[in-house]
């Protein structure tokens, strides 16, 4: 009997590997212009314009505790959606999609509010974010 395949969209932010569970991944997306509100949070980069529908654009560098990103037009970031709600997501690079058997998911109750789990990966750990509370931190 085959193992299913967690599908996981490998990112950089610093010096660290993250992944989102590709269910999760609506797209990634280069810069666009942000609408950018008065008195804003350090980790809300501004609004975007997403096929007509308004989304919030977050630091994943300053909410993982890293320092502000550098924000240019080429900056990517990817879009996420839970429950209907769409956010942006700006990471440092895109890597690829990499797929692994559902049990090299390790859960972890002490890693913070944004990871679901760890991933071993070769020599790397990837640290798998949990969507739910980086939708909702607008």
């Amino acid at each position: 009997m085959k193992s299913e395949q967690l599908a996981i969209l490998t990112v950089r932010v610093g010096e660290q590997l993250w992944g989102f569970l590709i269910e999760d991944v609506v797209e990634v997306a280069a810069m666009v212009a942000l609408s950018s509100p008065p008195g804003k949070p350090p980790h809300l980069l501004g609004f975007a314009n997403r096929h007509g529908d308004v989304m919030p654009v977050l630091d994943l560098r300053v909410m993982l505790g890293l320092g502000a990103s550098t924000v240019d037009i080429n900056t990517l970031f990817v879009v996420v959606r839970w429950q209907g709600k769409l956010t942006g997501l700006v990471v440092d690079d895109v890597l690829q999609v990499d797929y692994f058997p559902s049990d090299a998911l390790s859960e972890t109750r002490n890693a913070g509010q944004y990871i679901r789990g760890i991933i071993r990966y070769n020599e790397h750990l990837i640290q798998v974010l949990a969507v739910e509370p980086l939708v909702y931190e607008v």
